[in-house]
């Protein structure tokens, strides 16, 4: 089967359809590739039936910029994509704005259902999670009782982060992982120069039984956190600065009452024996 129709095979099994409704003016975005998670099942698809790895996956929004983006030239009978529409120029605008602000100040948030991430007889050598997730992951995943849970949470995670910060959207989801502190706390981390650093968010994981999400944070305050995968990761102190008691100072109210409560018993005490005392004379 030639490249270009294997192309069009994959896209229309992804979409349900047959091969000849995959038309260069179909719109992708409107499909069941809506979503990132869907794109990355076609993107690990094209790699194995092409041999391809290509990121137009992620942005193309028509089957005609998709097959341009793969083969460098246009689809049969093509046609001209349509121009994205003011409100979507202004959305990103908007977006763009958003994660600049505050002196980079970011937030993002994902959610999806469990059972949407593909099922593997073998998690170790099924593709799609050999492609998203590290080996460090896979494995803190299987020793769950509900590895599937895991693997969602750690899904959203990633796509939060993509979300805060355009500046991972290009990083393949392989070379992000989330680690945990010695405390149980989910940091991310990303594989730059060979080593794994800890990356300036914070990020707060979530699950039911069929649901998972996750909100990621980029801060100012935690600029500047590299650590090492081995190392121990210190969380980012608060930046309220608490004022010691001295030594010195009266005790509180409660250990007051502790120290003289005895005292004044004790003067009770020495005080009606004193009274029957003089009424015996």
């Amino acid at each position: 089967m030639e490249q270009q129709d294997l192309l069009q095979h994959t896209v229309a099994t992804f979409l349900g359809v047959e091969p000849q409704h995959i038309q260069p003016a179909l719109s992708l975005t409107g499909t069941r590739l809506h979503d990132s998670l869907a794109r990355t099942k076609l993107y690990i698809a094209l790699q194995q039936n092409l041999g391809i790895q290509c990121p137009a996956v992620f942005t193309a929004r028509t089957y005609g910029e998709l097959h341009t983006a793969v083969f460098g030239t246009p689809a049969a009978a093509p046609e001209t994509a349509p121009p994205p529409s003011r409100q979507s120029a202004a959305g990103d605008a908007v977006l763009s704005e958003q994660v600049s602000l505050v002196g980079g100040l970011g937030c993002g948030i994902d959610i999806e259902m469990v059972d949407n991430l593909p099922q593997a007889q073998d998690y170790w050598e099924d593709p799609f999670y050999i492609a998203t997730f590290t080996a460090s992951e896979t494995a803190y995943c299987l020793l769950q009782a509900s590895p599937p849970l895991h693997f969602a949470a750690r899904w959203c995670a990633k796509e939060a982060l993509k979300k805060c910060d355009p500046a991972y959207s290009h990083m393949a989801m392989n070379q992000l992982e989330v680690a945990l502190t010695a405390t149980g706390a989910p940091v991310l981390q990303s594989a730059t120069h060979g080593t794994w650093e800890r990356l300036p968010v914070t990020v707060s994981l979530s699950h039911t039984t069929s649901m998972a999400a996750a909100v990621v944070i980029k801060s100012p305050a935690v600029n500047g956190t590299h650590q090492s995968r081995t190392a121990p990761v210190a969380l980012p102190s608060s930046t309220v600065s608490v004022r010691p008691v001295p030594a010195s100072s009266s005790m509180s109210t409660p250990r007051l009452k502790e120290r003289l409560l005895p005292t004044l018993l004790g003067i009770g005490s020495l005080g009606v024996a004193v009274w029957a005392l003089v009424r015996t004379w």
